[in-house]
């Protein structure tokens, strides 16, 4: 037994543990093991029938739940598991919120809190109305465009497409209260910049340390009109597809796959929230392509659930609805596994997707890069060399090593700005390919570079 999302080990009863139980209740329940250290060793309590009378007493009083408590004794040692449900209104430890999230307890604040709301009572901003246009001011070429699309595809039947623009509306969950979502204007709205900073993407080209901006573009007008452009963008200005040449047969290899890289922006366009003001970025490096935008999956998700078949569960429904009738996108779940798709057969590291409780980010790797790490020098008469393939991230925690500015985790995530998660997929990379090793205890040891 281990910890992890829905089990926590604590050696003793006190009042943090509370922050506990609510952490289980607000994320997708679970259980609290008192009398277990951190490693899952059982080393017991102290005054076990004092504590089965004190600690539902302490939880009802403070959460007014009863969770179910069950005493066990393994090797004459006794310990005690709190069994908390899922559950349905939101528990609050000294007017703070909790949540459990991968093994970890944490308190929610800010854009993280605003977050878990959101997802927790299914709302979304794009869903509120829109008082201060109609929906007639919609009925516009970017609407049409729509239309259009829609009854190409099959998606609407000709009744649908000769329906007057609030029979549209109304049946696509586009409108409320006879006004316009939020979300429609979003995507038909000639200037949807005028109902929050978020409706634009920033796209810039940056150099290998990220440090230096060389251009970037912004994006604007109608979100429905966005993705092909930038695609586009991406694939023509940004990066560069080298000439080969197979017999009398030019080729030109791109740096991405096409088809994933509109599937990303696609899904960060339907999935980001735009509550937050925060547009959706899109940094181009020599090496790789990362997209990032506000909103994530579902609280109990994690990168392992993205990866595997899920339900679909977008973060703008009524957007989402606009873009699968329009044939641009499918509403199974499916659209990271078209991304991955998308690199089968291909030489490329395939990509890499990243989520907090309020952001998350896939990062491309471009596949016409390389950069050559010399893996073993090369004796003054045997010239020949181990050269091996690293991306940006991989590198530079590679050369913070190498220049022993990072001895742990702590260190490399403080010297790159990197995120520990980051960190410690380059480390596992780096101790894959033998460049680098861990030497000394777990608690005093460091890495270095062989």
């Amino acid at each position: 037994m281990k910890e992890d999302l829905r089990t926590e080990f604590k050696e003793s009863w006190s009042d943090k543990c509370l922050r506990s139980v609510a952490g289980l209740g607000n994320a997708e329940g679970g259980t609290l093991y008192i009398g277990i250290d951190d490693k899952g060793k059982i080393v017991g309590v102290k005054d076990l029938k004092g504590l089965l009378k004190l600690i539902p007493d302490q939880i009802h009083n403070k959460f007014g739940i009863v969770p179910t408590i069950d005493d066990h004794s393994e090797n004459s040692k006794e310990y005690i598991s709190i069994k908390v449900s899922k559950q349905d209104d939101v528990l609050f430890c000294d007017g703070k919120v909790y949540v459990r999230s991968g093994s970890t307890t944490r308190e929610l604040r800010g854009r993280e809190l605003r977050t878990y709301f959101i997802k927790r009572f299914n709302m979304s901003w794009t869903d509120d109305p829109c008082p201060q246009i109609t929906i007639k001011q919609l009925d516009n070429v970017f609407y049409w465009e729509f239309k259009n699309k829609a009854l190409e595809k099959g998606m609407i039947t000709q009744e649908e497409y000769d329906a007057d623009i609030e029979t549209m509306f109304n049946k696509l969950d586009l409108s409320a209260d006879g006004k316009p979502k939020l979300g429609a204007v979003l995507l038909f709205h000639p200037e949807p910049q005028r109902f929050t900073a978020a409706a634009c993407v920033k796209i810039g080209s940056f150099s290998l340390s990220g440090g230096d901006i060389y251009f970037q573009d912004l994006v604007e007008g109608p979100l429905f009109m966005t993705p092909d452009k930038i695609v586009e963008l991406i694939m023509m200005k940004y990066t560069t597809s080298p000439i080969s040449f197979e017999g009398n047969y030019r080729t030109q290899k791109p740096s991405y796959p096409r088809e994933a890289i509109k599937e990303a922006v696609l899904n960060s366009i339907i999935h980001s929230d735009y509550g937050t003001m925060t547009p959706i970025q899109i940094k181009v490096f020599p090496d790789s392509l990362t997209i990032f935008n506000d909103g994530s999956p579902p609280i109990d998700w994690t990168v392992e659930t993205l990866l595997k078949s899920h339900r679909s569960h977008p973060g703008n429904p009524s957007m989402a609805t606009v873009f699968y009738r329009a044939g641009m996108v499918e509403s199974f779940g499916r659209g990271i596994k078209k991304i991955m798709d998308a690199y089968k057969g291909r030489d490329a590291k395939p990509p890499v997707f990243e989520f907090t409780q309020s952001e998350f980010n896939v990062t491309f790797f471009n596949e016409n890069y390389v950069v050559n790490v010399i893996k073993n020098e090369p004796h003054p008469i045997d010239k020949t060399t181990d050269a091996v393939k690293l991306d940006r991230l991989d590198r530079l925690v590679y050369d913070t090593i190498k220049n022993d500015k990072g001895k742990n985790i702590v260190s490399l995530m403080s010297e790159t700005g990197l995120s520990r998660a980051s960190v410690n997929r380059a480390i596992r990379s780096l101790k894959a390919l033998g460049l680098i090793e861990r030497v000394g205890t777990r608690q005093n040891g460091h890495y270095k570079v062989n």
